[in-house]
């Protein structure tokens, strides 16, 4: 059976132009089976959009939250942020974002929406030298934040990718066996508000510098007992229209440009089909979040590539 909730993260590929934006949102809630958008809260784009995007958004909705646009964002500004940081004000800092979002949640609530997961990350980059992320910020966070009233929505911890070595990183955050611990011990002691992990295909191939990537990830969140969403976007291991190799640039699906594909992404329709198998049921929410190139795409080539990713995740159920 498919999760009751899955999203686009239409934000990712809408164009550059505000005012054609809704009309964007609009034709992609239309694709059969969408339940909502992943909604980028407290991001600049986010503050950009919300006086339009909640009046467009028809009553029933399920959505989800996802911190990462912000949480990059304040780390530009504080290297040390995170809910998983050693330094106390920077992580007092993230619970602060992170309960604007609870706030929000009920507000959306009130006007017939829902919000059923808001995905947070493992912040701050685990740079040597300067303040790091480690497990036992991360559950201390989590045990503070789960205590509080969601609504009824979860708390998911997105894995990105990890340091591996001296390898470049992209986000950089905590290695997914210290997220699997911190999120398995504090959804074991607390029934208040659900708990979990969610995997970004691109993000564990990045990891990974390898397909396999996201099947591993998904075999150990599920093995622990702690999966709960899985999203499709796209990675690339050499150079292509969405800049360098093993960019978090939520490429499109492999394929023709002229058809929505990417010629240099890794992710295709086979190994999407692949990675939601392996994923399996019980899932609280799936989708797909994918970028457009070139930058003055038309609406309808926007759409095409929309489309194509969400044409792979359907056809599993």
């Amino acid at each position: 059976m498919p999760p009751s909730t899955r999203v686009i993260g239409a934000y990712a590929a809408q164009p550059d132009d505000p005012a054609l934006r809704p009309e964007f949102v609009q034709r992609v809630l239309e694709l059969d089976g969408v339940t909502g958008l992943e909604i980028p809260f407290g991001a600049a784009v986010y503050r950009q959009d919300e006086e339009w995007l909640w009046r467009s958004l028809p009553r029933g909705g399920r959505h989800v939250f996802t911190l990462i646009g912000a949480t990059m964002e304040a780390l530009g500004a504080d290297p040390a942020f995170g809910l998983a940081s050693d330094d106390d004000a920077a992580r007092a800092a993230a619970l602060q974002l992170l309960a604007a979002a609870r706030d929000a949640v009920a507000q959306v609530a009130a006007a017939g929406q829902q919000v059923t997961a808001v995905c947070l990350h493992t912040a701050p980059r685990r740079v040597v030298g300067a303040a790091t992320g480690n497990g036992a910020a991360l559950r201390a966070s989590l045990r503070e934040a789960a205590a509080w009233d969601w609504g009824g929505a979860a708390l998911v911890v997105e894995h990105c990718d990890a340091p591996v070595g001296d390898r470049p990183v992209q986000k950089g955050f905590l290695p997914l066996a210290d997220e699997i611990a911190a999120v398995a011990e504090v959804a074991a002691a607390q029934s208040n508000t659900p708990v979990g992990l969610s995997v970004n295909w691109g993000r564990s191939a990045i990891e990974a510098r390898s397909a396999a990537g996201p099947l591993e990830h998904l075999a150990q969140a599920r093995a622990a007992g702690v999966l709960v969403g899985f999203v499709l976007s796209g990675a690339g291991a050499e150079p292509g229209a969405y800049g360098p190799a093993w960019q978090d640039a939520h490429l499109a699906l492999r394929g023709s440009a002229d058809d929505g594909g990417e010629p240099t992404s890794l992710l295709t329709p086979q190994l999407a089909a692949q990675a939601l198998r392996s994923a399996g049921d019980g899932l609280l929410f799936d989708g797909v979040k994918l970028a457009v190139r070139p930058q003055d795409a038309t609406l309808e080539q926007r759409l095409a590539v929309v489309r194509r990713a969400w044409d792979a995740l359907v056809a599993q159920t």
